[in-house]
């Protein structure tokens, strides 16, 4: 059975990397992938990720 009130304060505080044109934590998701392709798939969303944010940041002037 879970524990209906667990200690969170006793958790450590994670630093995200994924972070919107303002500096703010964006929503995350975990999923499942073969281990061979995380390298791969990693730096590609990584890839997308900064595209996006200097996209948004030019939007922005």
């Amino acid at each position: 059975m879970s524990n209906p009130k667990p200690r969170t304060d006793q958790l450590p505080k994670i630093k995200g990397f994924w972070k919107d044109a303002e500096g703010n934590t964006v929503e995350t998701k975990a999923i499942k992938i073969p281990v061979y392709l995380e390298d791969k798939i990693k730096a590609y969303a990584q890839q997308l990720h900064a595209e996006e944010m200097a996209k948004q940041k030019a939007e922005q002037y």
